[in-house]
Order: C-alpha cells, then structure tokens, then sequence
C-alpha cells in the first residue's frame, strides 16, 4: 500500500508538468509536435488520433485545461479511448498516452 502512496508525490509533480507543458501554439504546432515524438517513440498514434483527441481537449478545457498542453493532449487521447470499440484498441491508446508523459521527465 505504501508503495502507492509514495509514488503519488512524484505523479502530482508529472500531471503538473504536464499541465504547464505546451507544446504548441497553434493546433498543427501541437499536432507536429505529437507525431515526432510518437514516431520516434514508435507509439502507435496518428496524426488522426492525435487530432480527434485534441478535438475532445478542446471540448474540454474546463476539465483538461488549455488545449495545447501535453496535459490536455494525454487527457484527451484517454477520453477519447472510450469511444473505441475493442478494450485492446483501448488499452493501447491509454498505454500509449501514458508515455507521452514521458516528454516532461
């Protein structure tokens, strides 16, 4: 149980990052800058993907926050995963958004 709730400091400190992270200043700045990096991560996001989430960040920015955050970007593939058919899909969407918190550490 500790194990968890010494890791919550660290995470806090992730989302906050994330939060304050802005990758762009316009839609396809931040739409550029996520396909880099998902390609050089190979993470199997595309651009496609990456828009609709930003659609629903954008929907959302009350909940997520600016929408040219990284946070807003995370947030959004992972809402937007919910609306996919298979729980693999998901699973893979929500995996893959996770290590993009990996820009900011």
């Amino acid at each position: 149980m500790s194990r968890y709730h010494d890791a919550a400091p660290e995470e806090e400190k992730r989302i906050v990052a994330a939060r304050n992270y802005v990758l762009g200043t316009t839609k396809e700045d931040v739409l550029d800058a996520l396909v880099k990096y998902a390609k050089g991560h190979s993470l199997p996001l595309s651009r496609d993907r990456f828009s609709a989430a930003l659609d629903v960040a954008a929907e959302h920015e009350d909940w997520y926050g600016a929408p040219n955050t990284l946070w807003a970007a995370v947030a959004g593939l992972t809402h937007s995963s919910q609306k996919t058919g298979y729980a693999d899909d998901r699973a893979v969407i929500d995996r893959a958004a996770g290590k993009l918190l990996e820009i900011v550490f």
